[in-house]
């Protein structure tokens, strides 16, 4: 009776290191795929050249913003009464209008064509507000 307990412990023992082993030797078995890299020598590409070291860049120097400014002059619900407005709308200014759909307000906009002078879209505003019919105009500023 005591030797099959033994045995029984043996026989697990062994099988409990046989799947120990077998799963080690998966995780260490893994092997690194080499990536080629295929160079267009019709590209006008003479020669790559790897890079030793990263290139210092001065941060003291500061990328200039570009910006748009764009008039909207209405919004919407639904696309059919954007563009009615529009339609109304489109002898009283001498502008290109546009409507167009705006994800974050889930609204169709009646926008004037971007401006790339905010002193331009403000002095169009300033126009259309000493009127009462685009006393909300405002100006969008989106950078780009």
């Amino acid at each position: 009776m005591k030797l099959d307990i033994i045995n029984k412990q043996s026989i697990l023992s062994f099988i409990t290191l046989v799947l120990l082993s077998v799963l080690l030797g998966a995780c260490s078995s893994v092997t690194e795929e080499k990536v080629e890299e295929k160079i267009d020598v019709n590209q006008g590409l003479d020669t790559i050249k790897s890079v030793e070291s990263i290139p210092v860049v001065d941060s003291k120097v500061e990328v200039p913003k570009s910006y748009l400014y764009i008039i909207q002059i209405g919004a919407y619900s639904t696309f059919e009464k954007a563009k009615k407005f529009r339609g109304s709308i489109k002898n009283k200014i001498n502008e290109e209008i546009f409507v167009s759909f705006d994800k974050r307000t889930s609204l169709y906009v009646v926008r004037l064509k971007p401006r790339d002078s905010r002193a331009d879209a403000e002095e169009i505003r300033t126009k259309l507000r000493a009127t009462k019919e685009f006393a909300d105009a405002f100006i969008l500023t989106i950078e780009i």
